[in-house]
Protein backbone atom coordinates (compact mmCIF):
# COMPACT_ATOMS: atom_id res chain seq x y z
CA UNK A 1 0.00 0.00 0.00
CA UNK A 2 2.61 2.36 0.71
CA UNK A 3 4.67 1.78 -2.67
CA UNK A 4 1.21 2.93 -4.36
CA UNK A 5 0.75 5.70 -2.16
CA UNK A 6 4.47 7.00 -3.05
CA UNK A 7 3.78 6.38 -6.65
CA UNK A 8 0.22 8.24 -6.73
CA UNK A 9 2.29 10.99 -4.74
CA UNK A 10 4.99 10.95 -7.65
CA UNK A 11 2.19 11.19 -10.54
CA UNK A 12 0.87 13.83 -8.57
CA UNK A 13 4.04 16.03 -8.40
CA UNK A 14 4.84 14.47 -11.91
CA UNK A 15 1.38 16.22 -12.97
CA UNK A 16 1.66 19.40 -11.19
CA UNK A 17 5.57 19.89 -12.48
CA UNK A 18 3.71 19.06 -16.33
CA UNK A 19 0.99 22.09 -15.60
CA UNK A 20 3.09 24.36 -14.27
CA UNK A 21 5.42 23.78 -17.54
CA UNK A 22 2.40 23.75 -19.65
CA UNK A 23 1.04 27.34 -18.40
CA UNK A 24 4.46 28.81 -18.56
CA UNK A 25 4.95 27.73 -22.46
CA UNK A 26 1.66 28.96 -22.79
CA UNK A 27 2.69 32.22 -21.51
CA UNK A 28 5.54 31.90 -23.94
CA UNK A 29 3.27 31.33 -26.90
CA UNK A 30 0.53 33.69 -26.19
CA UNK A 31 3.56 36.71 -25.69
CA UNK A 32 5.17 35.33 -28.83
CA UNK A 33 1.91 35.52 -30.81
CA UNK A 34 0.73 38.98 -29.53
CA UNK A 35 4.41 39.85 -30.70
CA UNK A 36 4.23 38.59 -34.02
CA UNK A 37 0.65 39.99 -34.59
CA UNK A 38 2.07 43.42 -33.43
CA UNK A 39 4.78 42.34 -36.00
CA UNK A 40 2.79 41.09 -39.22
CA UNK A 41 -1.05 41.43 -38.46
CA UNK A 42 -3.41 39.16 -40.25
CA UNK A 43 -5.87 41.74 -40.10
CA UNK A 44 -6.03 45.51 -40.66
CA UNK A 45 -8.11 48.40 -38.99
CA UNK A 46 -11.49 47.58 -40.46
CA UNK A 47 -11.00 43.88 -39.69
CA UNK A 48 -10.37 42.61 -43.15
CA UNK A 49 -7.95 40.12 -43.79
CA UNK A 50 -4.39 41.35 -45.48
CA UNK A 51 -2.33 39.65 -47.84
CA UNK A 52 -0.44 38.06 -45.22
CA UNK A 53 -3.37 36.09 -44.06
CA UNK A 54 -4.53 34.76 -47.43
CA UNK A 55 -0.86 33.59 -48.05
CA UNK A 56 -0.66 31.78 -44.20
CA UNK A 57 -3.87 30.45 -44.90
CA UNK A 58 -2.33 28.81 -48.42
CA UNK A 59 0.47 26.86 -46.53
CA UNK A 60 -0.07 23.51 -45.48
CA UNK A 61 -0.95 22.56 -42.23
CA UNK A 62 0.16 19.22 -41.56
CA UNK A 63 4.54 19.51 -40.18
CA UNK A 64 4.97 16.77 -42.88
CA UNK A 65 3.46 18.52 -45.90
CA UNK A 66 5.80 21.72 -44.32
CA UNK A 67 8.88 20.42 -44.41
CA UNK A 68 8.35 19.05 -47.90
CA UNK A 69 7.43 22.43 -49.01
CA UNK A 70 10.30 23.76 -47.36
CA UNK A 71 12.58 21.27 -48.84
CA UNK A 72 11.24 21.80 -52.27
CA UNK A 73 11.35 25.27 -51.75
CA UNK A 74 15.83 25.00 -50.88
CA UNK A 75 15.99 22.96 -53.50
CA UNK A 76 14.75 25.83 -55.73
CA UNK A 77 16.67 28.09 -54.14
CA UNK A 78 19.97 26.17 -54.50
CA UNK A 79 19.52 25.40 -57.98
CA UNK A 80 19.03 28.55 -58.86
CA UNK A 81 22.91 29.25 -56.98
CA UNK A 82 23.80 26.41 -58.81
CA UNK A 83 22.82 27.58 -62.40
CA UNK A 84 25.84 30.04 -63.25
CA UNK A 85 24.19 30.76 -66.84
CA UNK A 86 20.68 31.99 -63.95
CA UNK A 87 23.14 34.48 -61.82
CA UNK A 88 25.34 35.45 -65.73
CA UNK A 89 21.98 36.47 -66.87
CA UNK A 90 20.65 38.29 -64.18
CA UNK A 91 23.67 40.40 -63.68
CA UNK A 92 23.85 41.51 -67.33
CA UNK A 93 20.19 42.23 -66.94
CA UNK A 94 20.94 44.23 -64.18
CA UNK A 95 23.98 45.90 -66.03
CA UNK A 96 21.43 46.65 -68.59
CA UNK A 97 18.85 47.84 -66.79
CA UNK A 98 20.76 50.68 -64.74
CA UNK A 99 22.48 51.44 -67.95
CA UNK A 100 18.63 52.02 -69.47
CA UNK A 101 18.15 54.05 -66.04
CA UNK A 102 21.36 56.21 -66.83
CA UNK A 103 20.14 56.95 -70.23
CA UNK A 104 16.25 58.12 -68.86
CA UNK A 105 17.97 60.35 -66.13
CA UNK A 106 20.17 61.82 -69.36
CA UNK A 107 17.61 61.96 -71.43
CA UNK A 108 15.09 63.84 -68.79
CA UNK A 109 18.06 66.09 -68.49
CA UNK A 110 18.15 66.95 -72.03
CA UNK A 111 14.57 67.26 -72.54
CA UNK A 112 14.53 69.99 -69.36
CA UNK A 113 17.47 71.83 -71.46
CA UNK A 114 15.46 72.02 -74.70
CA UNK A 115 12.17 73.00 -73.18
CA UNK A 116 13.79 75.93 -71.03
CA UNK A 117 15.84 76.89 -74.78
CA UNK A 118 12.39 76.37 -75.85
CA UNK A 119 10.62 79.03 -73.66
CA UNK A 120 13.52 81.48 -74.14
CA UNK A 121 13.05 81.66 -77.95
CA UNK A 122 9.99 81.70 -77.85
CA UNK A 123 9.23 84.18 -75.39
CA UNK A 124 10.15 87.31 -77.33
CA UNK A 125 8.10 86.53 -80.64
CA UNK A 126 5.16 85.46 -78.37
CA UNK A 127 5.53 88.63 -76.89
CA UNK A 128 5.79 90.87 -80.52
CA UNK A 129 2.88 88.66 -81.98
CA UNK A 130 0.31 89.52 -78.85
CA UNK A 131 1.15 92.92 -79.40
CA UNK A 132 0.29 93.02 -82.78
CA UNK A 133 -2.53 91.16 -82.69
CA UNK A 134 -3.87 93.82 -80.30
CA UNK A 135 -3.08 96.28 -82.30
CA UNK A 136 -5.16 94.99 -85.07
CA UNK A 137 -8.12 93.89 -82.68
CA UNK A 138 -8.18 97.82 -81.73
CA UNK A 139 -8.18 98.76 -85.28
CA UNK A 140 -10.79 95.57 -86.27
CA UNK A 141 -13.38 97.03 -83.59
CA UNK A 142 -12.90 100.84 -84.76
CA UNK A 143 -13.67 99.16 -87.89
CA UNK A 144 -16.55 97.18 -87.23
CA UNK A 145 -18.11 100.73 -84.61
CA UNK A 146 -17.48 102.55 -87.94
CA UNK A 147 -20.00 100.19 -90.16
CA UNK A 148 -22.30 99.92 -87.22
CA UNK A 149 -21.50 96.49 -85.62
CA UNK A 150 -19.21 94.75 -82.93
CA UNK A 151 -16.45 92.62 -83.93
CA UNK A 152 -13.47 91.31 -82.08
CA UNK A 153 -10.36 90.32 -83.01
CA UNK A 154 -8.33 87.30 -81.09
CA UNK A 155 -5.40 84.47 -81.61
CA UNK A 156 -4.92 81.61 -79.27
CA UNK A 157 -1.43 79.96 -78.98
CA UNK A 158 -1.70 76.31 -78.06
CA UNK A 159 0.04 75.54 -75.10
CA UNK A 160 1.27 72.42 -74.66
CA UNK A 161 2.94 70.59 -71.80
CA UNK A 162 6.48 71.52 -73.56
CA UNK A 163 5.67 75.38 -72.12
Amino acid sequence: MYDMQTQTQNLERAYARADEDFKRIRGQVVKLKNAAEEEAPLTDELGNDTPLRSLLDGLPSDKTELEQKKEDLEYKINSIQDNPEVLERYEEQSVKLEAEKAKLESLKGSKEAKREELKAISAPWQTKLKNIVSEVNDKFEKYMQELGCAGKFSLSLLHTDLM
